[in-house]
């Protein structure tokens, strides 16, 4: 006897298969039987394998095929139903890649998703009705389920077939869907116009970039959901008889790094401080009537340093800058300097 499979991830499929029969839950109960009785006379028989072994529906071909032929012998367990090559009776939802609606009829409100998993529309349908009914759905849907009962929620399949099998091509059609359903002041369940904006995943192992949302991609997401939006916590800042609306505008009116500004205005003076609301009022008035967006500093701002590398000798060991030096020794860039200011013995830059 046989059991015909086929799958996309090999890796995790068998290990399932084998784990499943080993706790006596396999689906196929004449074949979990017979497993219980000698499970040593089972083997694993790999058919066929490769790139043309991608496309979901040449392996469900290919299965159907090899369960027929099975089948006509007695030898396979497997009923032989194909749902991708034989598709489901009219009415019945397709076990197929596409965009859904789930529609509340009361209210007329809907959620608009998109799918691409092995059971397909059919299996996302189930999926949704057995969350709302276990209380696990997403809030505002499972609100108006709680009010409106199931009878008024519907599964309406908007797009299917083979020709939705790119993510892309769905998350677009899904988009366009969920905008049309605003344009119209309808209500819509959905959070975000695309799932592409959702904020990526951060590798649980990193420490460091969870707790300070410092990944490039979590910086990517953070910068285009920001565009053109007014930030609300921004710190105005009072230097001198200059008025800045944040630290950032500061740093870049005076080419300097936003740490020299917060040491500025931390020392708690008068004259570099943290700005009140008048005196940004004050400004904002000035801005609109001069029509500019942010100060320009036309003056030439003399830097201490003159910005090129320095080699340095420390200790008879030659290094590019004294930022190398510092790094290598694991001290800071201060400290290099003062030893090679007070003429420490082997310390002097090289250029000197």
């Amino acid at each position: 006897m046989h059991y015909v499979g086929e799958t996309s991830n090999f890796k995790n499929r068998i290990p399932e298969h084998k784990f499943n029969l080993i706790r006596d839950q396999a689906s196929n109960k004449k074949f979990q039987a017979d497993f219980n009785q000698d499970s040593n006379c089972f083997e694993l028989i790999l058919f066929a394998s490769g790139a043309e072994l991608e496309d979901n529906y040449f392996r469900k071909a290919l299965e159907k095929a090899l369960q027929t032929e099975l089948r006509l012998h007695n030898l396979c367990y497997n009923s032989g139903l194909c749902e991708t090559i034989h598709p489901r009776q009219t009415g019945k939802t397709p076990s197929t890649p596409g965009v859904y609606i789930l529609y509340c009829k009361p209210i007329e409100g809907v959620y608009v998703g998109e799918t691409e998993q092995r059971s397909g529309l059919n299996g996302r349908r189930k999926r949704w009705f057995q969350k709302l009914r276990n209380g696990t759905a997403q809030s505002a849907v499972l609100a108006d389920f709680e009010r409106y009962g199931e009878d008024q929620f519907e599964f309406i399949v908007v797009e299917s077939g083979p020709e939705w099998q790119e993510k892309n091509k769905r998350l677009d059609r899904q988009k366009e869907l969920i905008q049309q359903q605003r344009a119209k002041g309808g209500i819509c369940y959905n959070f975000f116009d695309d799932d592409r904006n959702i904020a990526p995943r951060c590798d649980l192992n990193n420490k460091n970039t969870i707790i300070n949302n410092q990944s490039e991609a979590y910086k990517k997401f953070m910068s285009a959901l920001n565009t053109g939006r007014v930030n609300p916590n921004r710190t105005g800042v009072k230097l001198g008889d200059l008025t800045f609306f944040s630290i950032a505008e500061a740093a870049e009116f005076f080419d300097c790094s936003r740490r020299v500004i917060r040491v500025k205005i931390n020392k708690l003076n008068t004259v570099n401080r943290r700005a009140t609301p008048e005196e940004i009022a004050l400004e904002t008035e000035r801005r609109k009537a001069l029509n500019i967006e942010k100060p320009v500093n036309t003056q030439p701002i003399t830097k201490r340093t003159s910005g090129k590398k320095e080699p340095v000798l420390i200790y008879g060991i030659e290094y590019d800058s004294l930022s190398a030096a510092a790094r290598a020794l694991n001290i800071s860039v201060q400290a290099i300097n003062k030893k090679i200011k007070n003429k420490s013995p082997g310390c002097k830059k090289l250029n000197n």
